[in-house]
């Protein structure tokens, strides 16, 4: 698998700029985590959830090489053996919350609401971060 650590270092920026950082209500949280080196059982436990866990993305390498993703939430697993790239691995999490029709929550809906405008070309509607807003101009 490729397993470029661009994209995810591209994602962590994005959550830093465009998430919510202050204010009153939950945080903005990584959509992402990282593992490295990580035996089978050790996949296995970090990727689980509890039931009403929201979808996130584990990715798991060994050195610079991508091995497996696996996208995990509600105490379900999406292992994903046919994705080559972290950037498949984060269509398939953006098509787990349609494919399932769950809302995004608070936590990751900035990068998420980013990912289906800027790539998806669907529009976000919900109230979104000046940052949020700031980065899709950038991108117009």
């Amino acid at each position: 698998m490729q397993g470029d650590l661009r994209t995810p270092a591209i994602v962590s920026f994005l959550e830093q700029k465009i998430g919510f950082r202050a204010g009153k209500g939950q945080k903005s949280k990584p959509i992402l985590k990282l593992h490295k080196d990580a035996t089978a059982d050790m996949v296995s436990n970090l990727t689980k959830s509890q039931p009403g866990d929201s979808p996130r993305l584990h990715l798991f390498y060994s050195g610079d090489s991508l091995d497996t993703a696996v996208v995990s939430g509600d105490g379900t697993k999406v292992m994903m053996p046919n994705c080559d790239s972290v950037e498949c691995a984060l269509l398939v999490l953006v098509a787990t919350y349609y494919v399932f029709d769950i809302d995004y929550p608070r936590a990751y809906s900035m990068v998420l609401g980013f990912i289906q405008q800027s790539v998806l070309c669907q529009p976000f509607t919900t109230t979104t971060t000046k940052g949020f807003t700031s980065m899709i101009h950038m991108l117009q």
